[in-house]
């Protein structure tokens, strides 16, 4: 976790010896994590950003309906930023 210029941010980083348990993991924290921002500060919350460092699924809307944001698939690290 982290307080940076663009908002707060949280980043979710943990090796799995299994590389299905590695891409799947850390949308399960995330989402929870998010998921309890919501409980206590409101359902509108809305990331800013999400980075996930799984391939791009074929079909993103998924990920970008739950988070409310797009969603960069790809990325250097797991997390999101709210403002």
């Amino acid at each position: 976790m982290a307080d940076t210029e663009r908002g707060f941010r949280l980043t979710y980083d943990l090796a799995a010896a299994d590389p299905v348990v590695e891409a799947v993991l850390p949308d399960c924290v995330l989402s929870i994590a998010l998921d309890m921002c919501r409980t206590n500060a409101g359902e509108m919350i809305r990331p800013l950003r999400v980075t996930l460092r799984r391939k791009h699924p074929a079909d993103p809307e998924p990920w970008i309906r739950f988070f409310g944001c797009t969603v960069e698939f790809g990325a250097t690290e797991n997390g999101f930023t709210l403002s």
